[in-house]
């Protein structure tokens, strides 16, 4: 059994609340000396004594942790988010608690619940917005959370946002400055307030670009099984009379998921033209250059977000929770262009 108050407290002959404000960093609110502070440390370093969490919890009423509830734990940007939100929250003297909502709307509720019974100080939310039945509560009960990335529109909450329309304005432009006129546009989740202020920015770029939007270079996949869906949206846009000279991913999962469907598409080709010698060969590999070249002569652009101001306002937000202020921050992505064999 572990060394608790009690022994400390009879090892020094002091009381327990003595000794127990003392570990709690509460000595000089209530006025002992610094050599009772240093006498009750070292007993305790002496002895192992280890804090019950869960006591100073129930007797403070703060636990010391943040919980973050993600879309998706092993999505690279969302795990670059767990590890910078840990970093932040630990230079303000808390924990992370980190779980995965998987973009399901009732797992999302069962790790609000599931937090809140394991008594964190705040929560750090990218919601999937198809379910706000926990959000609401939270609001209704004034419990300190940030969501980040999405928003629920009709509640008052605190919320870190991207500028998603302007940002995608910024790069379709870029694109058609460059002289391409056909781009098509690759989404899903069009439920989200996100992935419809990016579609908005490709659509204003290419009308203040004089282009018409063209229906037939409209993509939506299913998230569900996204990897499954994306080829099949991708074969159909491929294979229009007019062709396809660029692409706008509103999302960076199903960029890679691009790249890797044409680097299979051409490895299939290179396949085909050194083991046939046909013209027909050679033609099918013509035909798959374009797709070829995103692979071997790429020409990117992408848009990256100011992660840093992201990461320390999802944070900073949470004490004006405590405060029942609520805040909304909205900062513009950072634009990167990365050229190569143009």
């Amino acid at each position: 059994m572990g060394t608790s108050l009690k022994d400390i407290a009879e090892t020094l002959n002091l009381s327990k609340t003595t000794v127990s404000w003392v570990l709690s960093g509460r000595a000089d609110e209530k006025g002992i000396s610094a050599a009772t502070q240093q006498r009750v440390s070292r007993c305790a370093q002496r002895l192992n004594y280890r804090p019950n969490l869960l006591a100073r919890s129930l007797n403070t009423g703060e636990s010391g942790m943040i919980g973050l509830i993600l879309p998706s734990i092993s999505d690279s940007f969302y795990s670059q988010v767990a590890r910078e939100v840990e970093m932040e929250v630990e230079e303000h003297g808390y924990s992370l608690m980190i779980c995965s909502s998987e973009s399901e709307p009732e797992r999302e509720n069962r790790m609000i619940r599931l937090f809140r019974a394991k008594q964190v100080d705040g929560l750090i939310i990218a919601p999937t917005v198809r379910s706000g039945e926990e959000i609401r509560r939270l609001v209704d009960e004034s419990f300190p959370f940030v969501v980040f990335d999405r928003r629920f529109p009709k509640l008052d909450t605190h919320c870190v946002l991207i500028d998603n329309e302007r940002s995608s304005y910024a790069l379709v432009r870029r694109l058609t400055e460059d002289g391409f006129r056909r781009i098509a546009v690759i989404t899903t989740n069009p439920h989200l307030e996100t992935m419809d202020a990016r579609r908005a920015g490709y659509g204003r770029a290419l009308a203040d670009s004089g282009i018409a939007f063209d229906e037939s270079l409209y993509g939506e996949v299913e998230f569900a099984g996204y990897e499954r869906n994306l080829p099949g949206v991708l074969d159909r846009i491929f294979a229009r009379d007019e062709g396809v000279d660029g692409f706008f991913f509103t999302t960076h999962i199903l960029a890679l998921e691009a790249f890797r469907y044409t680097g299979e598409l051409l490895g299939r080709a290179l396949a085909d033209v050194v083991t046939v010698t046909s013209p027909e060969a050679i033609f099918l590999f013509g035909g798959l250059s374009k797709a070829g070249k995103l692979i071997f002569e790429p020409t990117q652009w992408y848009m990256e977000e100011n992660m840093l101001f992201v990461f320390k306002n999802k944070v900073k937000l949470l004490p004006s929770g405590i405060q029942g202020k609520n805040a909304a921050i909205l900062g513009a992505s950072a634009l990167i262009w990365q050229q190569e064999n143009k």
